[in-house]
């Protein structure tokens, strides 16, 4: 008997058919079709939130819709989609000030989501930019302020099991946009805009995050190793738009058959109350109880040409002259973003007031060197300043038009939990602008497109990666990975080269193509190819084209067929 051996494109074809077959999901907007409707603006309340409720008390008894209307005003109570209904937002705007909680501390009576999900039940709007849901302007003084929207009911407190393990299923939610509320400035890394949990079965498609102030939607509760229903299994984010998320903007830390395919993500991360890095897709998982497995991420693009911007600055808090670095931790910055620096006494030599200098991070900006000019900040051996002097008094680090860090995909699992069977297949990830026009740096919006960490059985096939600051895709204390057929365009600043593995083993590294080195068009050779550090072993690297091996440090590791780049 002939035994079958799944290459990386037949591995991706085979697990999206099997999730396909097996996604009885949570039903679409022609479900509902015929439905008795009972519009929320007829009821009365104190509040919009309170006529929503009246009117789902009624519909949950037909197994109806409740049509929400912008004319219904501010939602100050929180909204409970009860099973076998419909919540649908009209078109408009709809604001809310639902607090998370109530009281000094959360209780599980005053736990909660601005909107509820009960098992199989529907939130949609009109469309992404049609219907337009904001974060709660509601906030206790020294509590959490609210930025989860739309969540699971019994992934709280008192909704279904305690703490965070309840199961959902059945959710379809569609067709809406969530944005920041007016005048909020805050950010919250704890929370989800959509917060769903260990959620089943169901379909998240054409919705927008826009400016928001936390992680954006999240998939996966608190996990149980004696019981695998405690995650989010069979569940289809398709066709969404992601834009200036703050934190990680599509999150799985626990789960089973999932599927993200052909959503759009730009400008990652959005400077609200501090900045902070970012994540466009993030697998991760929390606690060994976790799972990551069968998931597909395909048909995805990542683009951040063109980042949102901003000016951060931070005190300098020592400064070496044996080895040229500024320690300036609170900034976000990598090679090549441009800096000036100031000082309430005198610069280190031979530092000049109002000048722009050019970073060369070795920390993420927690530890920075500078350059004179933006060529010597990115090349592959950066050239830096001399300094002479530590300075007087107060030296403050200024990063212009700094940009918020990220990776376009992450998946790490720390916590040695259940993990397998990964697909990253046929996404564009574009980490820079490629106009040196825009703002003097090419490849300093995204350090690496791919990032994996502690993982293992990843298939990486058919992706375009182009210019990331740093290397296209780092492996770090992984193994069993298949990174075949992908393109690098112009990746490899820094210092770096295309794919970096540390003590990586028995992974495959076939058919790439990489087309030539980055910054400004100038062609880095040093940066062309692939390395392996650490204790990397038992690694194939096969017949890539323009991608040589240019350091091996397992005696078992196979080079064979690559060419150099020309």
């Amino acid at each position: 008997m002939k035994k079958l051996i799944l290459t990386a494109p037949l591995l991706f074809i085979v697990l999206a058919t099997a999730l396909h077959a097996n996604a009885q999901v949570g039903g679409d907007g022609s479900s509902y079709v015929g439905r008795p409707r009972y519009d929320a603006a007829r009821y009365t309340g104190e509040n919009a939130g309170v006529k929503i409720n009246k009117a789902m008390a009624a519909a949950v008894l037909t197994g109806g819709v409740v049509y929400v209307p912008a004319s219904i005003g501010n939602i100050a109570t929180r909204v409970i989609v009860e099973s076998g209904t419909r919540l649908e937002f009209g078109t408009g705007t709809f604001t809310f000030s639902v607090p998370s909680y109530t009281g000094a501390t959360p209780t599980v009576a005053s736990y909660g989501w601005q909107i509820e999900m009960k098992n199989n039940s529907q939130v949609v709007g009109q469309g992404m930019r049609e219907t337009i849901l904001r974060e709660s302007t509601a906030g206790l003084t020294g509590g959490l302020r609210q930025y989860s929207v739309i969540g699971a009911y019994n992934h709280k407190p008192g909704g279904g099991d305690e703490n965070f393990t309840g199961v959902s299923t059945g959710f379809y939610i569609a067709d809406l946009q969530i944005t920041e509320a007016i005048g909020s400035t805050w950010f919250n890394s704890a929370q989800s805009t959509l917060s769903l949990g260990n959620l089943h079965d169901s379909v998240i498609e054409r919705v927008r995050l826009y400016k928001t102030h936390t992680l954006g939607i999240t998939l996966g509760g608190i996990g149980s190793s004696l019981d695998r229903s405690k995650e989010s299994n069979n569940v289809i984010v398709q066709n969404c738009e992601f834009d200036s998320v703050a934190s990680q903007n599509l999150n799985v830390v626990n789960g089973d058959n999932i599927q993200f395919i052909n959503n759009r993500f730009v400008r990652g991360g959005y400077p609200s109350g501090s900045a902070s890095n970012w994540t466009f897709i993030d697998l991760e998982t929390n606690t060994p109880e976790d799972q990551l497995n069968n998931i597909i991420v395909a048909g995805n693009i990542f683009d951040n040409r063109f980042p949102l911007r901003y000016d951060t600055s931070t005190t300098v808090s020592s400064v070496n002259t044996a080895t040229d670095i500024f320690a300036a931790a609170g900034v976000s910055i990598i090679n090549g973003t441009s800096v000036r620096l100031t000082s309430t006494g005198t610069l280190p030599a031979p530092l000049v007031s109002g000048t722009t200098y050019y970073a060369v991070s070795t920390d993420y900006g927690a530890t920075t060197k500078v350059a004179a000019s933006f060529a010597n900040a990115v090349a592959r051996i950066p050239v830096t300043i001399d300094l002479t002097t530590t300075g007087t008094g107060t030296v403050t680090l200024t990063a212009n038009g700094a940009n918020i860090v990220g990776h376009a995909i992450s998946v790490s699992n720390a916590s040695d939990a259940v993990q397998g069977n990964i697909v990253i297949a046929n996404n564009a990830i574009y980490g820079g602008n490629s106009d040196s026009t825009y703002d003097g740096a090419i490849t300093n919006n995204m350090p690496s497109g791919i990032f994996l960490s502690d993982v293992h059985d990843i298939v990486i096939t058919g992706n375009i990666i182009q210019r990331t600051g740093q290397s296209a895709i780092q492996s770090y204390e992984s193994s069993r990975l298949s990174i075949t057929n992908n393109i690098f365009r112009h990746v490899a600043g820094g210092g770096n080269v295309a794919i970096i593995f540390n003590n990586t083993f028995y992974s495959l590294v076939s058919g790439n193509t990489q087309t030539d080195g980055n910054q400004g068009g100038t062609v880095q050779t040093g940066g062309i190819g692939a390395v392996e550090t650490g204790a990397s072993n038992y690694n194939r690297f096969i017949n890539n084209i323009g991608m040589p091996l240019l350091v091996k440090t397992g005696a078992q590791t196979v080079d064979v067929g690559n060419t150099p780049w020309r």
